[in-house]
């Protein structure tokens, strides 16, 4: 993906769809408040035309192109082959949500498998197969200072507790070789007796009698780790560094590498320029990991081990805000959130990859209603884990059914595991088991529905990016990215096509669909400029 595009256009749209999902989230769409439905469509449901995955760099070494996965299963080994991936028609589920009239009626959801778990607080934060069954490590409260603790269980349904872990912050755990190794952060904050703050790495054979290795010097006190993956015979950290460099405009993400969970360095020849990983996932030397950062490229590669990185190749409609890659069959998958379906609201997506660079977009048929926050892989496909949990054999055609049970206020998932007994998801409402006897496709008969589409008659909230120009705008929603019309535009001087009254670098006013291709957005400051639905967009130019 070209860097430029990334660099421009993230840089103000990354803080606008924060904004967006914070805004409709508490007021709904203009018409009417959250929930309700929309005003009867004039016409049609509007059609949408696929978005492509942009093509690799030239400088980068051929390889093929990302496709669909075919077939998923845990433990993969990337190759560049690809078997015809099966076709589907998702066909509508049922939801609170209105949603067109299905030309047939949606099947029916089975009753919940999902069993509550007991014995695990709900400060878990991660889990893994391991020890006798499940190992699962988080925090256990304390008085004013946090405490983590681990956790086992052979069958995912009765736990025991087991060691504590002072001043610290549980952050993940995982396998290499025959070891277990977990992390935390160490915080001194209301404690009475301090530590040395930083990375603390406990280590383990079976989940028990953890061992505390000395800490590493490659993390300094402002370091912080947000995931942890295994390469190969190498641990590998992401997260955010102390520091980027003397140059303040030059970031990069923090990556960390071990063979021992002792010995750490901190200096690979090349770093992703994120300001933070967020998640990450390996099979074999190929690892993956995800930015926070919005401003830079969202997706990074490494092929040897977490040594050197280069920005991977996604190019969508959707504007991802968090992704979870899970290493399944013979690549990647990446489950998450992105914005914007029509109407404004948060989706489902799922990226796929072979190779861990080029990374295939959903079009908005394949989107999914509900967002997922956590992926696992399961005999057979990957679980995308999250107010609905999905299903999918090929990273492409999600199945739904075996939701949890509801509950009130929101549910999270922070960690997930699938071994013999079944599938561990730790929550924030609490451990949940879903059987693998309930793993089979026979229990996941209901197919995703596209997020919705909107009628034209009907205005949506929106925030525009106005620092570089109304000439440089774009909007993504939908599925596709929307360019300015300019013959919409009006010469306005220093305000680089936009009027004096627009608000700067982002205006506040309401979208409308006036054709299939055509939006108007209209600010709450008065004027109009129209965008036209395109699937080649030009690179975003830069802007001071």
């Amino acid at each position: 993906m070209n860097t430029n595009v990334t660099r421009n256009l993230a840089l103000g749209l990354g803080a606008v769809f924060v904004v967006i999902l914070l805004a409709i989230g508490a007021a709904g769409l203009l018409g009417g408040p959250p929930g309700q439905p929309l005003p009867s469509p004039t016409t049609a449901a509007l059609p949408t035309t696929p978005v492509t995955t942009a093509a690799p760099s030239a400088s980068a070494s051929p390889v093929a192109s990302a496709t669909p996965l075919s077939s998923l299963s845990p433990n993969p080994t990337p190759t560049t082959e690809l078997s015809p991936s099966p076709s589907a028609s998702p066909s509508p589920t049922t939801s609170a949500e209105p949603s067109p009239s299905p030309s047939a009626s949606p099947s029916p959801t089975p009753a919940s498998a999902w069993q509550p778990a007991s014995g695990v607080p709900r400060g878990a934060q991660a889990v893994i197969d391991g020890g006798p069954g499940f190992v699962a490590v988080g925090n256990s409260g304390g008085d004013g200072c946090p405490r983590g603790g681990s956790w086992t269980s052979s069958n995912g349904l009765d736990w025991q507790a087991g060691e504590t872990f002072s001043n610290a912050h549980m952050i993940s755990v995982v396998r290499l070789g025959q070891a277990l190794y977990a992390f935390a952060q160490v915080d001194n904050e209301g404690c009475a007796q301090a530590r040395d703050e930083g990375i603390n790495v406990y280590r383990s054979t079976e989940g028990t009698g953890w061992e505390l290795l000395p800490m590493s010097p490659a993390f300094s006190s402002g370091s912080r780790i947000n995931d942890v993956t295994v390469a190969g015979d190498t641990l590998v950290a992401v997260g955010t560094p102390t520091e980027w460099g003397d140059d303040p405009d030059v970031v990069r993400g923090g990556v960390w590498l071990s063979t021992d969970g002792s010995d750490w360095s901190n200096g690979p020849t090349q770093l992703p320029g994120t300001w933070t990983l967020t998640s990450a996932a390996a099979a074999g030397s190929t690892v993956v990991a995800f930015g926070e950062d919005p401003a830079y490229p969202l997706a990074w590669y490494s092929n040897d081990s977490g040594r050197t990185w280069q920005a991977g190749d996604v190019e969508w409609g959707f504007l991802a805000y968090s992704l979870d890659p899970v290493a399944v069959g013979n690549g990647f998958v990446a489950v998450g959130e992105a914005c914007c379906g029509v109407p404004l609201r948060s989706v489902g997506v799922a990226l796929t990859s072979v190779d861990g660079r080029s990374w295939s977009a959903p079009t908005l048929a394949q989107a999914q209603r509900f967002p997922a926050s956590r992926g696992v892989a399961v005999p057979g496909g990957v679980l995308a884990l999250g107010a609905k949990p999905r299903f999918s054999s090929n990273g492409r055609d999600w199945r739904a059914g075996q939701a949890l049970p509801e509950h009130d206020g929101e549910r999270y998932f922070l960690g997930a595991a699938a071994a013999g007994p079944g599938v561990v998801a730790l929550a924030t409402d609490g451990a949940w088991f879903l059987p693998a006897s309930s793993l089979g496709t026979d229990h996941w008969t209901a197919a995703a529905a596209p997020a919705q589409r909107a009628a034209q008659a009907t205005n949506y909230r929106y925030f525009m990016y106005t620092h570089c120009g109304a000439e440089n705008a774009r909007v993504l929603l939908d599925g596709s990215v929307w360019l300015v019309d300019p013959a919409s535009l009006h010469d306005y001087g220093d305000f680089a096509s936009w009027p004096p009254t627009y608000n700067d670098p982002q205006d506040r006013g309401a979208l409308r669909l006036v054709s299939a291709d055509r939006v108007r957005y209209r600010s709450r400051n008065g004027g109009d400029v129209f965008f036209d639905r395109t699937n080649s967009p030009p690179p975003f130019p830069q802007c001071a």
